[in-house]
Formats: structure tokens, sequence, C-alpha cells
């Protein structure tokens, strides 16, 4: 009869608060799971962000660069006095020093 349980004790478990029936071992390790993972994004995240920032400063960095170079290219080349042409597409100019235009004969049309 130790055995057997009366109506009384299991109406008394019956009763027990939800916290004293969780299995606390196994929320414990969900946790570690679901921390773990949030660790695991925040930290892909975290160097995916500072990658695209970098490859962005990077870009801008040679753009200006770029622009700085042809800059200084035009500049040295105009002021050597000679011609500089530049095409777009279907559209060709020639650039010349002011200056310069003076101390180079400007070829004329065969007509004049």
């Amino acid at each position: 009869m130790d055995k057997l349980q009366t109506s009384t004790e299991i109406k008394i478990e019956g009763k027990k608060r939800w916290w004293k029936r969780c299995n606390w071992e196994a929320f414990r390790k969900a946790l570690i799971v679901v921390l773990g993972l949030w660790i695991v994004f925040s930290i892909s995240y975290i160097v995916r962000d500072q990658w695209l920032k970098f490859q962005f400063r990077q870009i801008q960095a040679s753009y200006q660069k770029g622009i700085a170079d042809t800059i200084r290219t035009v500049m040295n080349q105009v002021e050597l006095c000679q011609p500089l042409s530049l095409v777009d597409e279907d559209k060709k100019i020639e650039i010349i020093k002011v200056g310069c235009e003076k101390k180079q004969p400007v070829e004329q049309p065969a007509g004049e």
C-alpha cells in the first residue's frame, strides 16, 4: 500500500506551480543554443557590414584617384602646348592652352 498514491497526493501534485514542473535542464540547453545562434548571427552581420563599408571606401578612393590622375594628365599635356584630343562616343574636341595657340600656326582649310 506504500506504493499506491492516494487521491489527496495526486491533487497536491497537480497543483504544483509551472516553474516547479518545468524541465529546467532542457530550457537551459535551448537557451544556450538560441544565444549561440544569436552571437553567430550578430558577428556575421557586423563582419558583412564592415566588409561592405571597406569595399565602398576602396571604390570611392579609386574613383577620386582616377579623377585626380586624369586632371593632372590633361593639365600636364596642355601645359606643354600639346593639343589634347578628347573623345566621347561620336563627339571629339581638341583642347589647347590659350597662350599656345599664338605660338603654333593653326592649319587653315584649303578653301580659304
